[in-house]
């Protein structure tokens, strides 16, 4: 009797659906070409047997995948900037493990994996 006069009093909430996460950094028009390329394949999702949407949602994922291409090639144009932060940011962003690089070769063809030789390597390259 007394648990369920007290679970009276809790308050309950409905189940609300996840949002969809939100991809960054996409100029509108790729957005609204990925935008139309999920709901194509919900519908496919839907009616697998239906080519026409099949077709459809081929054609727009091909149309979707060029402009995304020249966006990212645009955006790794930052090495040709003169900004140092900016280059650094990127490369940041671009490493997989949170200890560097693993293996360089220099010209030789030796495979380098000091840290005093691989910054020697590293800057006369990008100096």
């Amino acid at each position: 009797m007394f648990l369920s006069s007290a679970l009276s009093y809790i308050p309950t909430y409905p189940n609300q659906p996840m949002a969809h996460k939100k991809v960054k950094g996409y100029p509108s028009g790729i957005k609204r070409c990925n935008a139309r390329k999920r709901y194509l394949w919900r519908q496919h999702k839907k009616h697998p047997h239906d080519g026409d949407i099949k077709t459809a949602y081929n054609k727009i994922a091909n149309k979707c995948r060029q402009p995304i291409k020249n966006y990212e090639l645009k955006k790794e144009w930052v090495i040709n900037d003169n900004k140092v932060g900016s280059f650094y940011k990127f490369v940041n962003k671009r490493l997989s493990c949170n200890q560097g690089f693993t293996v360089l070769i220099n010209s030789n063809g030796e495979i380098i994996t000091d840290d005093a030789e691989r910054a020697n390597l590293l800057n006369k390259y990008f100096c």
